[in-house]
């Protein structure tokens, strides 16, 4: 269960809420221009050093960086999100990019500087079921891509790698976002109105003078925690949330606007426990930080790479947590 954002004109600014059961050791990471990422598919053939750096959080297991969410130098942002109903993945197809789903954000991210050049090279990917290994199987994914100048999901359905315009630019799980679009389209009529005029007339007769409340243009937004919920509420709030001139103040609306869909401990259950938000990040590669907040300590941290650490051949990596 995550949310993904894409927010502020100038600086562009990308976030997510990471809602899990259990840890896997996250962890800030850079990978530079001159990282060889170890891609198990037939495409490692045509990657060479000296792709576009990016960095976010991820797992790292055995050197590999399993990005969660990235952005790379250029301001192309990439989130994976759960989606383990409807994707569907597939065995290798001669004359296709080969790419199992954890090696998509990177490949995308190292090799486009913009989301048409990204949608123009995921036209031809093809993704597979294999995994890094028998512990960590094959994610089930929808991606989330944006830049400065729009989003799209990736969805790796029946009929191949879907990509469809996100004129909202949020994206949460299941179903495609195909649905999410067209149940958004019901609550057109919402707005910040601080009366009730986006009401019918015998609705607007229940709400007496005397108790009138703020915020009842609004009135009707889900405020349960299912996917199509938490997209609806994301959009609505990031729509109307100010933008901010600058980047510290931008930075804190992103972090409120996540905050609507974030996940307290003990309000959903799962198999292994209850979910909830691990942390929720916001990334800026005008500044090449990466903003974060975990469910332990809501103070935002910034970790703050630096253009020499773009350059190295190393990954760059902070603990985002005390303990692991």
């Amino acid at each position: 269960m995550c949310t993904a954002v894409s927010f502020n004109k100038k600086p562009r600014l990308f976030g997510r809420n990471l809602d899990l059961d259990r840890r896997y050791a996250e962890e800030a990471v850079l990978m530079p221009r001159n990282f060889a990422y170890p891609y198990a598919s037939d495409i490692k053939i045509s990657i060479k050093k000296g792709g576009f750096a990016l960095f976010g959080a991820a797992t790292v297991i055995g050197g590999m960086p399993l990005f969660y969410e990235a952005v790379n130098e250029y301001g192309l942002f990439a989130a994976g999100l759960n989606f383990t109903e409807s994707a569907c993945l597939k065995d290798k197809e001669s004359g296709k990019l080969n790419l199992a789903p954890h090696e998509l954000i990177p490949f995308v991210l190292s090799s486009c500087k913009d989301l048409s050049e990204a949608k123009r090279l995921m036209q031809g990917v093809n993704l597979t079921h294999d995994s890094v290994s028998d512990e960590y199987p094959a994610a089930r994914l929808h991606y989330f891509f944006a830049d400065g100048g729009g989003s799209l999901a990736a969805e790796p359905l029946s009929e191949g790698l879907l990509l469809t315009p996100d004129p909202l630019e949020v994206l949460t799980n299941e179903p495609p976002l195909s649905f999410h679009l067209k149940h958004a389209s019901m609550y057109r009529a919402l707005s910040p109105s601080a009366a009730p005029d986006n009401l019918g007339k015998a609705s607007r007769g229940a709400f007496t003078s005397d108790w009138v409340s703020l915020g009842l243009g609004a009135f009707g937004l889900p405020g349960d925690l299912s996917s199509p919920s938490r997209f609806l509420r994301a959009a609505f709030t990031k729509l109307y949330a100010l933008e901010k001139p600058t980047e510290k103040e931008a930075v804190n609306q992103l972090f409120h606007i996540l905050a609507s869909v974030s996940m307290a401990e003990g309000t959903v259950r799962t198999d292994l426990g209850f979910e909830k938000t691990v942390y929720t990040s916001v990334l800026s590669s005008e500044s090449l930080t990466y903003y974060y907040t975990t469910y332990g300590d809501p103070s935002i941290k910034p970790i703050r790479f630096s253009e020499r650490d773009l350059t190295k051949n190393t990954l760059v990596r902070y603990p985002m947590f005390d303990t692991i």
